[in-house]
C-alpha cells in the first residue's frame, strides 16, 4: 500500500508516519478475520532515485529485525528496474529472494519474499 512520505527532507529520506503504518496494521487484522492464514504487514518498500537499490546507512539506523525491505533502484527508458530486498538479521543486511507470483485473472501482480 502507498503511504505519504513524511520526512523532513522528502527528497533525501522517506519517511512513514506512525499513524498510517498503525492503520495498515489494523486493516491486516480486519481482512484476517475469518481468513486461515494470517495477514499482516510484514515490510516495507521505497526506492533510491540516484543510487542502487542497496541498503543505505540511514537504512541500517532506521531498520529493526525480521521486516522484509523492498528497495527500488533509478529506472530508465531502457533497463527494467532493479529492485531488491533484504532482511535485518544480526546488526546487518542479508539479501532476501523475491518471487514474483502470478496473479489469478484480473487481481494485481504480486510479490512474496523469503
Amino acid at each position: 500500500m502507498p503511504a505519504t512520505n513524511a520526512a523532513g527532507d522528502p527528497l533525501r529520506r522517506y519517511e512513514i508516519p506512525a499513524v498510517e503504518h498503525l492503520a495498515q496494521i489494523r486493516r491486516c487484522r480486519e481482512l484476517a478475520k475469518g481468513e486461515e492464514a494470517a495477514i499482516g504487514v510484514v515490510g516495507a518498500y521505497h526506492s533510491h532515485p540516484r543510487s542502487a537499490p542497496e541498503p543505505s546507512p540511514t537504512d541500517l539506523e532506521q531498520a529493526f529485525e525480521e521486516f522484509l525491505y523492498v528497495i527500488a533502484g533509478p529506472v530508465d527508458a531502457v533497463a527494467p528496474a532493479d529492485i531488491r530486498a533484504y532482511r535485518l538479521r544480526n546488526g546487518r543486511f542479508q539479501a532476501a529472494e523475491l518471487i514474483v507470483v502470478e496473479p489469478p485473472e484480473g487481481a494485481p501482480p504480486r510479490a512474496t519474499g523469503r
